[in-house]
């Protein structure tokens, strides 16, 4: 997992912690020399998806902690000798985008960030924040390598057809 998606969870939590007792985190890192780091990464992911339900079944903190992860919406159209993506991503920066593309599929994940840490406590949360992942069956073959146009908060790939 790419570290800056893990301090993202790590805020992500010290966001969750202060809506459900008004405090600060007090953080031990000592447990990340203890494991290695894709040990670390896996469990994570664990206790993060664990955090994520707990939140959700609480209303009163669910409320308050913004959504942890979100799925970009996709359009894929036939344009010829090529396939246009396009994928509604707003607040996504290109650079945490990765895109692998595959003969008959492509996959688009990255990260939107957001300032969840910072002293902010929210009074009330909706707008998604977090990893996102998704993978499309292709309708044909693709090369490997799309062009990637980011504006106005959709991405637009370009795969060419082989």
């Amino acid at each position: 997992m790419h570290p800056a998606t893990i301090e993202l969870m790590r805020q992500h939590v010290r966001t969750i912690y202060r809506a459900a007792t008004g405090a600060e985190l007090n953080e031990n890192d000592d447990i990340a020399e203890e494991r290695g780091p894709a040990q670390l990464d896996e469990e994570v992911e664990r206790h993060f998806a664990e955090l994520d339900a707990l939140v959700r079944s609480n209303p009163s903190v669910g409320e308050r902690v913004p959504p942890f992860s979100f799925t970009p919406l996709v359009d894929v159209i036939d344009a010829g000798s090529e396939l246009i993506v396009e994928i509604v991503a707003p607040g996504v920066d290109p650079a945490d985008v990765q895109i692998e593309a595959r003969v008959h599929e492509l996959t688009i994940s990255g990260v939107r960030r957001g300032e969840l840490s910072n002293g902010r406590v929210y009074v009330h949360a909706e707008i998604p924040r977090g990893p996102f992942r998704r993978t499309i069956r292709l309708p044909c073959a693709v090369e490997p390598h799309p062009d990637l146009d980011a504006r106005r908060g959709e991405l637009v790939l370009r795969l060419r057809k082989t």
